[in-house]
């Protein structure tokens, strides 16, 4: 399977007794890119991101990823490489310890236990979360909830990673040290969130979701920095670029 893009093509998809959230969305992201999706709530960022890993399967048009096309028979083989971090971080964390949620994805995949102890060590060495590894995943606060939640994904050891607001509810360390994570990845990441600042620092390409189609594709600063643009857009500048209001 070759990594190197993700293609859409004429996506169109409509929840049940819905207008449609996506209305023709075609664009190609290349291996390696941070990308980020951005626009107003219920623009359809979430729900591209979901039919990416096949969570619905009953779109209109086409996704590849790779060479493969997203379809039920392939998504096992699809959902290898590909690390999906959801919105809600509890929604992902399950089992009893930090060290078992981790651990839960490899073993799910019947790797050796061996290789499985390396994998959940090599993720949370790299989250910088070793210290949290037999915490019981409730007694964590919100920040600890996502860096596990990220390293559950990077133990699988995917190509691709979809991240849909990972900045939510974070507090500023928090936040500041999930920026400083997303920025050693290598992995090609495609980034859904309303956190313009996040963006700024991370991708150096925004994708602007408007009526369930994608309205603007180009580089990061040029797009967040046009003001009139944004607000067509219904965003505004990211906080670091206006100007401060002491009135």
């Amino acid at each position: 399977m070759s990594h190197h893009y993700i293609t859409f093509k004429d996506v169109c998809f409509s929840y049940p007794n819905s207008k449609p959230v996506l209305n023709g969305v075609n664009c190609t992201i290349t291996h390696g890119e941070s990308v980020a999706l951005i626009g107003a709530n219920g623009m359809g960022k979430s729900t591209l991101l979901s039919l990416i890993v096949g969570i619905h399967l009953n779109f209109k048009g086409s996704i590849v990823v790779g060479d493969i096309p997203v379809q039920k028979a392939a998504l096992p083989h699809i959902r290898e490489h590909i690390g999906y971090v959801f919105q809600d971080a509890e929604a992902q964390l399950f089992m009893p310890t930090v060290y078992e949620d981790i651990a839960f994805g490899p073993r799910n995949y019947h790797l050796p236990e061996e290789e499985v102890q390396k994998r959940v060590q090599s993720a949370l060495d790299t989250v910088g979360i070793s210290h949290l590894k037999d915490r019981a995943c409730y007694t964590l606060s919100g920040g600890e909830k996502r860096a596990v939640s990220i390293a559950t994904v990077l133990a699988l050891s995917p190509d691709i990673l979809l991240l849909d607001e990972p900045s939510i509810a974070l507090d500023p360390c928090s936040r500041r040290n999930l920026i400083h994570l997303l920025k050693t990845f290598q992995h090609t990441q495609i980034i859904a969130t309303h956190d313009l600042d996040l963006v700024m620092e991370v991708c150096r390409r925004t994708l602007i979701i408007n009526e369930g189609t994608i309205a603007h594709d180009g580089p990061t600063k040029e797009l967040l920095t046009n003001e009139k643009l944004l607000r067509e857009n219904g965003l505004e500048l990211p906080l670091c670029l206006q100007q401060p209001n002491w009135a």
